[in-house]
């Protein structure tokens, strides 16, 4: 093989290597996963079978898109139709695209902020 071509082949996953997300999302990581083309459209076809598996109706639901990072998952789910809340730990994930209109919440997806008994979870899908 040619001395022309190297690869960066990942040895280990951001979360071995970091205490916390916080700590991974620099700006430079932060800017790139959010700007990324191939993570946009990757999102889009895992919403959009999400949506087929869970044969959601519009008008019945809100949709949580927790750990939203930028809101890509919402922003699509917004354009179709559906009511989402985008909740991400990541303040400037919220703030990367104007996403106000999705209810944007700043916390941490295994602690979220709803009183208890309010939500009706039961359909839940991780994308």
């Amino acid at each position: 093989m040619s001395d022309d071509y190297f690869f960066n082949v990942k040895r280990k996953r951001p979360e071995e290597l970091f205490e916390s997300v916080l700590d991974y999302f620099n700006n430079e990581t932060l800017s790139n996963y959010a700007e990324s083309k191939s993570i946009m459209r990757t999102q889009r076809k895992i919403t959009l079978r999400a949506l087929d598996i869970l044969e959601l109706k519009k008008d019945q639901c809100v949709i949580l898109d927790a750990g939203s990072g930028p809101g890509f998952a919402a922003m699509y789910l917004d354009e179709l139709g559906h009511k989402t809340i985008t909740l991400d730990i990541i303040a400037d994930f919220l703030k990367f695209y104007d996403i106000k209109d999705l209810n944007p919440i700043l916390a941490d997806m295994c602690y979220p902020p709803f009183q208890p008994n309010i939500s009706d979870f039961r359909r839940i899908i991780y994308l």
